[in-house]
């Protein structure tokens, strides 16, 4: 029986450690899309993705992670940049909108590699700046955050959430 999306949304975790195991491409082909039609600030799409499966690239990238070395062992971590082509639409300031558009992308990518039985982790720990300029990105693109993808080899416990009284305050 299908899972909803609410249950898939409360038993994803984030994982940090994978198993020796490749993805399949048809998996990563679906990831691909998770990111794509996640939504975008007037549909301008100033969000770019790139996937990283080499483990020498992989390493180097988390040199750049302070201190989180389980990066490296990741059989796939993805680079997710904002666009400053965003200026363009919205005028200077506005890379938020890019921020939250590749935010999007990132929550729906967790969402995906949960439903076809991979783990995933959303790090924003790095140092951007390194993180351009070992992967030379072109100019413009700079990484919000990364997100590693893989087998789990390990069974994270359920956080702990703050209740709705805490978390919703109703205006009415």
């Amino acid at each position: 029986m299908a899972k909803t999306l609410l249950e898939t949304i409360r038993e994803r975790r984030s994982v940090r450690a994978y198993r020796d195991r490749p993805i399949e491409p048809e998996k990563i082909d679906r990831l691909v899309q998770a990111l794509i039609w996640a939504p975008s600030s007037g549909n301008f799409q100033c969000r770019r993705f790139f996937f990283i499966r080499s483990p020498q690239l992989i390493r180097s990238v988390a040199e750049e992670c302070f201190d989180h070395a389980w990066i490296a062992r990741a059989p796939l971590v993805v680079i997710c940049c904002r666009d400053d082509r965003i200026d363009e639409h919205y005028g200077p300031g506005s890379a938020r909108f890019a921020i939250q558009d590749v935010s999007a992308s990132i929550q729906n990518l967790l969402l995906a590699a949960h439903a076809d039985g991979l783990g995933s982790c959303w790090v924003c720990a790095f140092d951007e700046a390194g993180l351009e300029r070992r992967l030379e990105l072109p100019p413009g693109l700079h990484p919000v955050a990364l997100v590693t993808v893989g087998y789990a080899d390990e069974d994270p416990p359920v956080p702990d959430r703050v209740g709705p009284g805490e978390a919703v305050t109703w205006l009415d």
